[in-house]
């Protein structure tokens, strides 16, 4: 690891956790985001990931945010944080519906 901490704070734990639920969450991908993120390789198998391709990411996403992603990776609690909020975003989003949008096209010509 070339420039992240020994080990993540907790505030930057929290902090990652709560991006990667709010993206996948607004992106409406909960059930696939934790279904992979239930398999257990997933994150080992992720981490290294991360740090075999650091050298090609890393200029472009950032060498810290690299090494950071690849700490929190590691350690399978993250994972399952990350997996908790994404349950919690999603359950809280689905008390609130969109509202329904008019399909014009089964409504006829226009008049």
């Amino acid at each position: 690891m070339f420039f992240a901490p020994v080990e993540l704070s907790e505030q930057r734990r929290d902090e990652m956790v709560e991006q990667a639920a709010q993206a996948v969450v607004r992106r409406r991908l909960e059930s696939p985001a934790l279904v992979a993120l239930e398999m257990t390789p997933l994150s080992v198998i992720g981490a290294n990931l991360v740090m075999l391709s650091t050298p090609l990411a890393g200029p472009f996403l950032g060498w810290r945010f690299c090494d950071e992603l690849a700490f929190f990776m590691m350690d399978r609690s993250n994972v399952a944080r990350l997996a908790k909020r994404i349950e919690a975003l999603a359950a809280g989003s689905s008390s609130n519906p969109q509202p329904a949008t008019r399909n014009h096209a089964s409504e006829g010509p226009a008049r």
